[in-house]
């Protein structure tokens, strides 16, 4: 089957979409975008400008945006929130430096590391206590990091997490600068906070330096564009401008550029509006999924507790254990059962993402599929094996560049104890690694992969698909 062939089936499927992007598959774009990509599919000619010397229209798009996301400068990304991240850590560290990173960040802030020679000094994130799932950043992690490595750079956050909660980055970013460092946020998950008073504080509100939006993810630009947004007013762009231009394509896409340009205006005419609602519609399916099944949602109840201070209420985290089935059984009987597709599951949890296409029936067809599935396939005298709860942050043996500039030898994973790690180890989704290069492999860490291969969670990053072999450094 060719790839457009397989699009098109998931297309006959009609499914309700609750997963990223934003735009959920809506014709909610101008004229132009829904019945001209060919003909405005340009490069760069007389009146269409230059991404990487913006002076015309271009440049005015980018202007739009700021104000109205609230940031000092705004620069278009055509490769992804992944860019930005890199653009922004390599900007702000040189090789050899230090910079705060929570172990639990997404694999593209490793991946800057990895290219700048950036040493990481890692924050271990604050964890619930049964499922495991990652929740925040504590103020007393920084503050105790800062004191044993007061020569760090600066640090880079994520805010808010894959699954919606928030750390107290407001109060992070006055310890941070009152010490002459340097907050960066990857707030992949929150384009749309600075929208809604009802939502959290956005990452410039909060007073980050430097800010990435995944404009894609919940609003409604096309996959693979985000945001770059400058936050200090003092902050010097040029190196911000300098790794951007050797990092993203040569030859921009007009497609995302114009979706991005697309989206900050719609934001901005109805962005309130659409949030408004999708707050009321997200607060009537938790409290409905509540009431009438054993399922429990995830919201404002984590607020004070394990260090959150905000939730995203437009993310639906549904914790499904006290049915008796996994999450990533119930994601399977949705999308089979239902035809609803949800952002990702897990072994406790499945993760329902709004966006600007979002529509009130999409909610109501989850809310009620989900009341279904308890009732129809729900056991809640069955009850799931508990999993072990793995302290994230390993020991590093060698920084992840060296590592992956080291000699390797291919060994089979169980016998690969007390080995450095060549390669990634990524669940996917989010994203987030398990394993890093250079991180020392425990018994712990083979036993939690087993584990994840038997409930049927997904694992990239080793050349081996099969999980059998793993490469090592000599």
């Amino acid at each position: 089957m060719s790839l457009i062939e397989g699009l098109n089936k998931i297309l006959q499927e009609n499914l309700t979409r609750l997963h990223m992007p934003g735009h959920k598959g809506r014709k909610i774009f101008p004229e132009i975008l829904k019945n001209n990509l060919q003909e405005i599919d340009i490069t760069e000619i007389p009146g269409s400008d230059n991404l990487h010397h913006a002076q015309e229209i271009l440049l005015e798009a980018q202007q739009r945006a700021a104000k109205v996301f609230g940031a000092q400068k705004t620069y278009f990304l055509i490769n992804g929130t992944t860019v930005g991240i890199q653009a922004m850590i390599l900007a702000t560290c040189r090789p050899g430096d230090k910079l705060l990173v929570p172990r639990n960040c997404h694999r593209s802030v490793f991946s800057a590391l990895i290219l700048g020679d950036i040493i990481p000094v890692y924050l271990s994130p604050i964890s619930h206590p049964k499922t495991g799932i990652d929740l925040s950043i504590s103020v007393e992690e920084i503050e105790k990091k800062l004191k044993q490595h007061p020569d760090v750079k600066g640090a880079v956050l994520t805010y808010p997490t894959y699954y919606g909660s928030c750390s107290d980055i407001e109060k992070i970013a006055k310890i941070l600068h009152h010490k002459k460092k340097f907050l960066l946020v990857d707030e992949a998950h929150g384009a749309h906070l600075a929208l809604h008073k009802n939502l959290p504080l956005s990452a410039l509100q909060a007073g980050a330096d430097i800010v990435v939006d995944s404009t894609h993810k919940i609003l409604s630009s096309f996959t693979q564009s985000a945001m770059l947004h400058i936050g200090n007013q003092y902050l010097s762009t040029e190196k911000v401008e300098l790794f951007l231009g050797m990092l993203q394509s040569s030859s921009p896409s007009y497609l995302l550029m114009a979706s991005l340009d697309w989206a900050s205006q719609q934001a901005e005419e109805m962005g309130q509006i659409k949030w408004e609602k999708i707050i009321q519609w997200t607060h009537q399916a938790r409290e409905d999924i509540r009431h009438h099944t054993n399922m429990k949602p995830i919201g404002n109840e984590i607020i004070g507790r394990y260090h959150v201070v905000d939730y995203d209420p437009s993310k639906l985290l549904i914790d499904v254990s006290s049915t008796g089935l996994t999450g990533i059984e119930t994601e399977k009987i949705l999308r089979e059962k239902y035809r609803i597709q949800v952002e990702l599951s897990d072994y406790y949890h499945i993760l329902a993402m709004t966006g600007m296409g979002t529509i009130e029936q999409d909610i109501q067809r989850f809310t009620q599929a989900m009341i279904d599935i308890d009732h129809k396939y729900g056991n809640p005298h069955k009850k799931l094996t508990s999993l072990p709860i793995r302290i994230r942050e390993g020991e590093m043996g060698l920084s992840p560049r060296k590592a992956i500039y080291a000699p390797s030898e291919k060994i089979l994973l169980k016998n690969a104890q007390g080995r450095m790690s060549k390669e990634f180890i990524i669940p996917y989704p989010p994203g987030i690694p398990m394993v890093l290069p250079g991180e020392v492999i425990t018994q712990e860490i083979i036993e939690e992969i087993e584990i994840m291969q038997r409930w049927g969670g997904t694992i990239i990053g080793l050349e081996d698909n099969t999980l059998q072999n793993i490469q090592v450094i000599k």
